[in-house]
């Protein structure tokens, strides 16, 4: 039987240029076919460019129709002020409509719940790019009568670029891994032998302050968008040769 010996490390690297790698190696080393199978995340942080966010009104009534009624014109009046403020129409889309009737459990032992009225919902997810303006359109929708308001979450747009670097970035950390086995176990290289990648993700957000504030409009809610992370997985195995 041919000997082998079966090495497992973990390591967590951050570069200065906000770039983190996470390295996992797993390698099997035998007579005549060594092998190293790496797998490397990589993640690129850069400051979003989209949020999404949610916004609706919630009203009640003693009847179904007055409690629409009402929805219906305060949510009318979000909807044009989401377009007035320069949110597209393709950035707005109806997220749930909801009509709940209202009881009172609060009966004597023995009574069956009363009926108190009707509750109505109307919420849109909308998409704005204009990070620096988020507080003031929040504050707008609530002044219009929205009063189911969520979010913002960030994200990137367009993060091809971004998983090229983290891509790139992977390649290198896997590639110098594998050397560093080489040399550590009496080989002269390590060939590349296969790549795969695996799912893509987004990380949340780490502070960061906006640099570009409307002057004199501090009283708006404050909305820091910081900055969210492109991350890529590759597993790549090498083997080495003398």
């Amino acid at each position: 039987m041919k000997p082998m010996m079966i090495l497992a490390a973990l390591a967590l690297a951050t570069s200065p240029a906000a770039l983190s790698a996470q390295v996992q190696q797993v390698m099997h080393v035998e007579a005549d076919a060594p092998l190293v199978t790496l797998t490397v995340q990589e993640e690129v942080q850069s400051e979003p460019t989209l949020a999404t966010m949610n916004a609706g009104v919630v009203t009640q009534a003693s009847t179904a129709s007055e409690a629409l009624r009402q929805n219906a014109q305060k949510m009318n009046s979000v909807v044009a002020e989401l377009k007035k403020r320069g949110v597209a129409a393709k950035d707005i889309q109806t997220s749930g409509i909801n009509l709940n009737p209202q009881y009172n459990y609060n009966n004597r032992e023995g009574q069956p719940p009363q009926l108190t009225g009707y509750q109505a919902s109307n919420n849109v997810t909308l998409k704005t790019r204009d990070l620096t303006k988020i507080g003031a359109l929040l504050d707008a929708l609530v002044a219009v009568g929205g009063n189911n308001i969520s979010g913002p979450s960030f994200s990137i747009e367009n993060d091809t670029a971004l998983k090229t670097l983290a891509r790139e970035k992977a390649l290198k950390t896997a590639a110098a891994q594998a050397d560093f086995y080489a040399k550590q176990t009496g080989f002269t290289r390590a060939k590349l032998v296969s790549i795969t990648e695996g799912a893509i993700m987004n990380s949340g957000p780490r502070p960061m302050m906006m640099e570009a504030r409307a002057a004199g409009k501090a009283d708006f809610s404050p909305v820091e968008p910081g900055e969210v992370g492109t991350a890529v997985t590759l597993t790549i195995q090498y083997r080495l040769e003398k």
